[in-house]
């Protein structure tokens, strides 16, 4: 959430975007993850910081949709409601 100094001008993010903001900026250059075997299918861990930043928890479900970005296959992933 955004808030604007009525003085200034200047506008600032509160303390909990901000967090979720730095993290993000930590996680821009990507982080290394293995890839395992359940079954059939393959599965991979989300680091903490990562599960932290979506609001994750053990059991909870997502959505992940593959998308060419700009030459690049990108996962996204959203919670899901399951």
């Amino acid at each position: 959430m955004l808030w604007k100094c009525s003085k200034c001008g200047k506008t600032y993010l509160d303390s909990a975007d901000a967090q979720k903001a730095l993290l993000l900026n930590k996680l821009k250059k990507g982080v290394e993850v293995k890839v395992g075997q359940l079954g059939n299918s393959r599965v991979f861990r989300f680091p903490a910081k990562i599960s932290q930043l979506l609001g994750l928890r053990a059991g909870a479900y997502v959505k992940a949709t593959p998308k060419l970005q700009d030459g690049k296959m990108v996962l996204e992933i959203r919670p899901s409601k399951g």
